[in-house]
């Protein structure tokens, strides 16, 4: 038996066991960005409340600081958080079949009652509670003593029909018994809790109601294209409250004493002190998205909005979202010295420490829903919803439109190539026009090319379907959609299809959207919505499916997500199945193994949805759909990876970090020369425990992760063997000291 030299007697393994051992690293959610989607807020005593799609925030010092607060138990299955009310001092929050209240301000939800149907929203007054399915269909409840008590009282009547989904309506109780209801076929009343109902809309000249609120002997109802009404007499007649506002579509209504809030679809809020006879704009410091709901903190009115977090009007509105992470994060990109993040509704971030903080980067858009973000030499350009394509030349600090030649406001994704940068585009979905013709899905998607950085844009073609994603390659463009994908190999002058439908054994799923695309060497994977990913080597004449044969059952479905980087790929998958969601690694795409260890919403699901990867520095960054921005070392979740950075000038094995370890640590090593590396793990007799890397390898710095789960505490040896293309030989061992 051969032993190294340097061999350290087993008497040193006391003093090594007697060093702590460090604390296993995984994701991290980073220090924001803050903000998200907000369906409701609500306020009791010293407490705010938010509800997200990713679960319940709580702050205690008027928003200045949040915290998560979901919590599943036997009532309540999901993070979602449709709608909040707060009746004789409890806090109710709804987003499934059921319904919780907290009586300790969220801290517990011992309070559930399951009601059948999906609650999409809910209102309670006193022993009455009035909830709307996802179908739209308007119950009446009556319970005494708890909520698991509650009792069907009925539907209401000619309202809240299946055939009308996403209406929204409040109620609020009056006159003793009885209960106003507004639907999408007017308004009703019922003086009897519920028993027997009747119309109570005359004068109102839109019968789809949006939202109702009622103070000081007054009744207000928001509707959808007429504005507000008001009723003084308890909603026997109503008259138009308009004066001042400069939209009728009003979205909703809030009422604190004489002072009156509306929010309209466009984005607008206005204000009324004098009991809706007179409304005034007040958005300033609103980041110009819609908001969903309001509520009172105290006297401070506060606005949940849609897709920016929670704002409070003091003369002007300002952002109140510090941990509250409930931003969907759509892309990410690269500039001189930064990472940019992309989300739906909040704008652009920059992070100047490889993602662990983030501040706002989105000074000039126009459009804060961002789908595509690239960088292309000094500039950077991000496509939006509605806003068209917007470029910088200050690494994020401002931005400027760059749409000339474009003809609509909806860009779908950005690729740039050596000298051109390629932009893929559809319609709104409200204007789409959609036809089959027995071979593809025809609308009116285009992708645009500009030569002088974005400056100006002409049709490389039209007839795409939904352009999800572009890849160029060369000569070679690949464009992704709802159909597929589409393959040009001159620079987009003509094209082809290479892609039937997708089909997944494993699963039995077959789908044709493609959803997005990365390339290595000359292998391309399609990531797409229902199959998995497919890896074609011959530019789409073959098709294989890359995950379907991987042991077990550890599928992939929807993944929004591969990221490339080397011989290493990432994807994310956003499907609950056996794999559930988060991400995976793979060395060129073979035996995928999920790398999620601390990444998780321990809300409802084991991981978030990822919706966009990056890379800054060896650190992978996660965008996700709802839960922010997540980080972790690249070296933690790839067994043998090339490091980027200079060229070595020598051979040398380094000290593994973290060490002492418990049960990983990383390895790394540099090579000047092309050659034959083994790295082996030897016990301290000398018995060869693991060989972890036994192959050629390029000029480069290199990290290895070594897993002891199998092995017992003590120390152990890694040596490094490199023989040259030129002869050359380097020998080097390092001490691994392995504390369970």
């Amino acid at each position: 038996m051969r032993l190294l030299s340097g061999y350290i007697p087993p008497f040193i393994l006391v003093l090594a066991l007697a060093v702590p051992a460090p604390v296993s690293a995984q994701w991290v959610q980073t220090n924001g960005p803050y903000g998200g989607n907000i369906n409701c807020v609500a306020a009791t005593g010293n407490a705010l409340f938010a509800g997200t799609n990713t679960g319940l925030y709580r702050s205690t010092d008027h928003g200045q600081s949040w915290l998560n607060v979901s919590e599943t138990d036997q009532y309540y299955s999901q993070d979602l958080v449709k709608a909040i009310a707060v009746s004789n001092g409890v806090i109710y929050k709804t987003g499934s079949s059921s319904i919780i209240g907290s009586t300790d301000n969220g801290a517990t939800w011992p309070i559930g009652a399951f009601l059948g149907n999906d609650v999409s929203d809910f209102v309670m007054k006193d022993t009455i509670l009035v909830t709307r399915s996802y179908s739209s269909l308007i119950t009446v409840w009556k319970f005494a003593g708890s909520l698991g008590n509650a009792a069907y009282l009925g539907n209401l009547p000619g309202g809240g029909s299946a055939q009308a989904p996403g209406v929204v309506f409040q109620c609020e109780g009056f006159s003793g018994t009885n209960i106003l209801v507004g639907s999408d076929s007017g308004l009703y009343i019922s003086p009897d809790s519920g028993a027997t109902w009747d119309k109570a809309d005359s004068g109102i000249t839109d019968k789809d109601i949006r939202s109702l609120a009622a103070g000081g002997g007054r009744i207000f109802v928001g509707t959808e294209t007429a504005g507000v009404f008001c009723s003084t007499d308890g909603g026997g007649t109503w008259s138009p409250s308009n004066s001042g506002l400069t939209s009728l579509s009003i979205r909703t209504i809030a009422e604190n004493g004489d002072s009156l809030l509306a929010a309209t679809n466009d984005g607008g809020v206005f204000l009324s002190t004098d009991s809706g006879g007179n409304w005034v704009p007040v958005n300033a410091g609103l980041p110009g998205v819609p908001v969903n709901r309001f509520c009172f903190d105290g006297n401070a009115p506060v606005a949940g909005t849609d897709g920016c977090g929670v704002y409070s009007l003091n003369g002007t509105w300002s952002s109140i979202n510090s941990g509250l992470s409930a931003l969907s994060v759509s892309s990410f990109a690269s500039g001189t010295n930064d990472v940019f993040a992309g989300t739906y509704g909040a704008g652009i971030f920059r992070s100047t420490d490889d993602g662990t903080s983030w501040v706002s980067a989105d000074s000039g858009l126009t459009s804060l829903y961002i789908n595509s973000l690239i960088s292309k030499g000094n500039n950077l350009f991000a496509a939006t919803s509605g806003g068209g394509i917007f470029k910088s030349t200050d690494d994020g600090t401002s931005w400027s439109a760059a749409n000339s030649g474009i003809h609509t406001g909806y860009i779908n994704s950005l690729a740039a190539t050596n000298g051109a940068i390629l932009a893929g585009t559809t319609e709104p979905p409200d204007t789409q026009v959609v036809v089959y013709s027995g071979s593809r899905w025809l609308d009116s998607g285009y992708v645009y090319v500009s030569t002088n950085d974005g400056n100006d844009w002409t049709t490389l073609d039209s007839g795409f379907a939904l352009v999800h994603a572009i890849m160029a390659v060369d000569s070679d463009i690949y464009v992704a959609g709802v159909w597929g994908l589409n393959l040009s190999t001159d620079n987009g002058k003509t094209w082809g299809s290479i892609s039937t439908e997708y089909q997944n054994p494993a699963v039995g799923v077959q789908t044709g959207i493609v959803l997005t695309l990365a390339c290595v060497d000359s292998d391309v994977y399609a990531g797409t919505s229902g199959a998995g990913i497919f890896l074609t080597s011959d530019r789409g004449a073959t098709w294989l499916d890359d995950d379907a044969a991987q042991p077990g059952t550890n599928y992939f479905l929807i993944v929004p997500a591969i990221l490339s980087d080397g011989p290493e790929l990432f994807a994310a998958n956003n499907s609950y199945g056996s794999a559930g969601y988060g991400v995976y690694v793979s060395d060129s795409g073979k035996a995928w193994r999920g790398a999620n260890s601390g990444f998780m919403n321990p809300a409802v699901w084991p991981n978030p949805a990822v919706r966009a990867l990056t890379i800054s520095n060896n650190t992978l960054i996660a965008g996700t759909d709802g839960c922010g921005i997540w980080k972790r070392p690249l070296s933690e979740m790839t067994d043998v990876r090339r490091s980027r950075g200079e060229v070595p000038s020598q051979f040398s094995l380094y000290q593994n970090y973290p060490n002492p370890f418990n049960p990983t640590t990383a390895i790394s090593y540099q090579l000047s020369a092309v050659s034959h590396v083994t790295l082996k793990v030897y016990d301290v007799l000398g018995r060869e425990v693991e060989t972890l890397v036994d192959e050629v390898q390029k000029i480069g710095r290199y990290e290895v992760r070594f897993d002891g789960l199998r092995l017992a505490s003590g120390v152990y040896f890694c040596r490094l063997v490199a023989v040259g293309n030129t002869g050359q030989e380097f020998e080097s061992t390092k001490k691994l000291v392995l504390m369970k």
